[in-house]
């Protein structure tokens, strides 16, 4: 006779849960698990152990990999009539990104005439992500050097996207 089933869930993931069965013969158990959308890559266990009200136990484990190979899809720009920046200017980078499962973070790096990062972890597990920042042009800029625009997206799972663009010119106008 049956008196308990467990699963127990380790790796990538973990979860415990345990039914009573009452009866004889053959029980069939289902059980259904949601893996987390910040689950990293890696393997899980499941181990189903069952016990009779005579304490003899029986066990048996199943191995699972826990992958996401897809890194998200990233774009950047800027306007298409900015070509040309001056010392105070502003302007706007636009990024967007969008994953499979959920974007970790997106970071902007602006170098050349000047060097600026805008940096921002996605906390509301979001598949898509859109933001435009306003950046101004610092006075200390190198004139006559180009400014080059980079961005970086990235997965829970450690899967990375580049996107570029630009070159915009830094001139002064007098």
């Amino acid at each position: 006779r049956l008196a308990w089933v467990r699963f127990d869930i380790t790796g990538a993931f973990t979860a415990k849960d345990s039914a009573v069965v009452e009866g004889t013969g053959t029980a069939t158990i289902t059980r259904s698990y949601q893996v987390p959308r910040q689950t990293q890559n890696g393997s899980m266990t499941v181990v189903g152990k069952a016990r009779t009200t005579k304490g003899q136990e029986k066990a048996d484990e199943i191995n699972f990999a826990v992958a996401d190979n897809n890194a998200p899809q990233l774009q950047v720009s800027v306007p298409q009539n900015l070509t040309v920046l001056q010392p105070g200017d502003t302007f706007r980078i636009s990024l967007s990104s969008s994953d499979n499962v959920i974007v970790k973070y997106s970071v902007i790096r602006v170098s050349g005439a000047f060097t600026l990062v805008d940096s921002v972890a996605t906390a509301n597990n979001e598949q898509f992500v859109q933001r435009s920042p306003k950046l101004q042009v610092p006075a200390t800029a190198t004139l006559g050097t180009p400014i080059s625009i980079s961005a970086e997206a990235s997965d829970w799972a450690g899967n990375k996207a580049t996107a570029t663009a630009g070159p915009i010119q830094y001139t002064d106008a007098l």
